[in-house]
């Protein structure tokens, strides 16, 4: 948690969370696509450098391996400024999908 141990409020997690997603994973992935909803946001990208690296090691068929490990990272990060946040990469490139897609979401 952030600003002395207390949560932030809703607003301000969920603009801290895109912040930090937008500059982390934004940058890199070259996002095509942002959407907001009431309690959250998704955004999409058509560029992923797993299959590729993936292929580099010899671990081309264990395509989930990265995108396990990204999402997860994610999870702990944004839990760090509220305990409730969700994040999920619903869907991933490497796993053979169309396009990564990232949902954060505060209930």
């Amino acid at each position: 948690m952030i600003q002395g141990g207390s949560d932030m409020d809703k607003k301000q997690t969920l603009e801290t969370a895109r912040k930090l997603l937008s500059k982390f994973i934004g940058e890199f992935y070259e996002v095509d696509r942002w959407d907001e909803f009431p309690d959250g946001f998704s955004f999409q990208s058509k560029k992923c450098t797993a299959p590729g690296i993936l292929g580099e090691l010899g671990l081309a068929d264990r395509k989930d391996l990265l995108c396990e490990a990204h999402e997860r990272y994610w999870q702990i990060a944004l839990q760090k400024l509220n305990p409730r946040i969700q994040f999920q990469l619903k869907n991933g490139l490497a796993r053979g999908e169309k396009f990564c897609e990232w949902v954060v979401k505060l209930p």
